[in-house]
């Protein structure tokens, strides 16, 4: 994996670099730092402790965004805010409990 994130003395932290995320968030781009500074510190042979990277536990809901994202890009289709119409109710549903519980 050096080699796809540090090439001479540029070492990439960013959203494409491979994560244990699969969504652009602060733990994705955490994640992308840490890698790119083991590997500045593997290249430059440190004697000094690597980054600790944690496993991202993903909550199952995402699962189904994937899939919709999956599927609208295989027919070449744009991102969209938009949800389908039989995924809104459950959308009300996660809203109705956000307010009574504040999670």
């Amino acid at each position: 994996m050096v080699e796809k994130i540090y090439q001479g003395n540029m070492a990439s932290a960013a959203d494409y670099v491979k994560t244990n995320t699969d969504l652009a968030t602060m733990e994705g781009a955490n994640e992308a730092a840490k890698r790119a500074v083991n590997c500045i510190l593997e290249a430059s042979n440190s004697k000094a402790d690597k980054c600790v990277i944690y496993e991202l536990h993903e909550p199952a809901v995402f699962s189904v965004f994937r899939w919709l994202d999956q599927k609208r890009f295989k027919k070449g289709m744009p991102w969209s805010p938009e949800l389908p119409w039989w995924l809104k109710p459950l959308q009300w549903v996660r809203n109705i409990i956000f307010k009574i519980t504040g999670k």
